[in-house]
């Protein structure tokens, strides 16, 4: 297996990137008005020059949640008045504990010149597999580590409580299972900086990252 390599590692490259993606006129995107149209460019270009400037291979599937597989990285880009993207729901878990990859992601605008559109990037954040938990969600989960151990509350009351955060009908198709409350109480997860809710695959919200606050745990590369 090849041993993954870290991003962070490679933050110059990232730097030398958005420099490139701020200094230059995009006539591609000139008169596009689909965000996610001109997030997909980003992300492609993105994608192009940390694999070129890197010297990796090119490789990668935004259909599997990982554009740089070498990094477990997937990159998303957003405008800055509703960042938002999407993810493909796997388990009901991943809004519990995370998601099996880290996220690059860039919050940007974009205006039209004469030469072409430009880009603005207002963030770009390297965040960690271990922060993508919904962030409502993993904070109940981990307060329900705590109370189990200290035998405030029963398992059933620990399961009651984390499937009505989740929207989850009892005697629906996905319950929460026996393993999934032995992880909570045993490997609580860390608190998510997103949101995430459901409409056919995940929604992954960055309100958070509308602010240029730091956020514990994240990493700013502008």
């Amino acid at each position: 297996m090849v041993p993954e390599l870290s991003l962070l590692d490679y933050v110059d490259v990232v730097r030398k990137f958005c420099r490139w993606l701020e200094d230059t006129p995009h006539p591609e995107l000139r008169g596009v008005t689909d965000g996610k149209a001109i997030g997909t460019y980003v992300e492609h270009r993105c994608k192009e020059f940390i694999e070129r400037e890197a010297g990796l291979p090119p490789g990668g599937s935004s259909a599997l949640g990982q554009d740089l597989p070498q990094f477990n990285v997937d990159i998303k880009a957003t405008f800055l008045s509703q960042p938002q993207s999407s993810s493909p729901f796997r388990s009901i878990e991943e809004k519990i504990f995370g998601l099996p990859y880290n996220i690059l992601l860039i919050v940007h605008t974009k205006r039209d010149t004469p030469e072409g559109a430009r880009i603005k990037l207002h963030r770009v954040s390297y965040i960690p597999k271990e922060l993508t938990a919904d962030h409502r969600t993993s904070r109940l989960a981990r307060r329900l580590s705590t109370n189990l151990r200290r035998g405030l509350i029963s398992r059933e009351e620990a399961r009651k409580e984390l499937a009505k955060q989740l929207g989850l009908e009892e005697g629906g198709q996905i319950q929460i299972t026996d393993p999934v409350i032995d992880r909570v109480l045993n490997h609580p997860p860390e608190e998510g900086v997103i949101t995430i809710t459901f409409a056919l695959q995940w929604r992954l919200n960055y309100n958070r990252f509308k602010t240029i606050e730091p956020i514990p745990g994240v990493t700013d590369l502008l």
